[in-house]
């Protein structure tokens, strides 16, 4: 009986082949990373828009309460002959004008809600509270939001050292 056996040691193909595997996972690697840090910084930016849009939808509120109960002393002081039909118009004049801030800020809020909703893999039109756990003054103090810029600096140049490297693996092999 005799045992035959068969090995490629110095294989100049299966060795380019393993080189380009290797590459090619690190390109993988490399952009699967970038997908990963891409939509963290936009659910992150969605989170900030909805809170900022939030913010703002209280303070459009606050202003219509004000401006509503103006007018309600106002419309009292005109009914008692105390005031003159020019303030009163203003002042449902400025009612008319916050109510219309008002709508603009439930849809900008209701928008940035259904944006945020849809990152984080919920059906935007799901009837789902969002509570913030955050303020605006929070956020900008904690982080600066620095190296955005770095990151895709990085990426770039990651990507285009393994490019170069696959290339100068084929051109080798070739």
């Amino acid at each position: 009986t005799g045992i035959n056996a068969n090995l490629d040691l110095f294989n100049p193909q299966k060795k380019q082949a393993i080189q380009e595997a290797e590459i090619n996972d690190k390109l993988n690697q490399i952009e699967n990373e970038y997908q990963s840090a891409t939509l963290s910084y936009d659910v992150g930016k969605a989170y900030l828009e909805s809170l900022i849009a939030s913010e703002q939808l209280k303070l459009a509120v606050a202003d219509t309460l004000t401006k509503a109960s103006i007018l309600k002393v106002l419309q009292q002081q005109f009914d008692e002959g105390r005031l003159l039909l020019a303030p009163l118009n203003q002042a449902k004049a400025n009612l008319n004008s916050v109510l219309n801030s008002w709508e603009e800020a439930t849809m900008i809020f209701t928008d940035s809600k259904r944006q945020l909703l849809y990152l984080l893999g919920y059906s935007p039109d799901d009837n789902i509270q969002v509570e913030f756990d955050d303020t605006i003054e929070e956020l900008l103090n904690s982080s600066k939001m620095v190296g955005d810029s770095n990151f895709s600096n990085s990426y770039s140049d990651d990507k285009y050292l393994q490019n170069t490297a696959l290339l100068n693996s084929q051109i080798r092999g070739m």
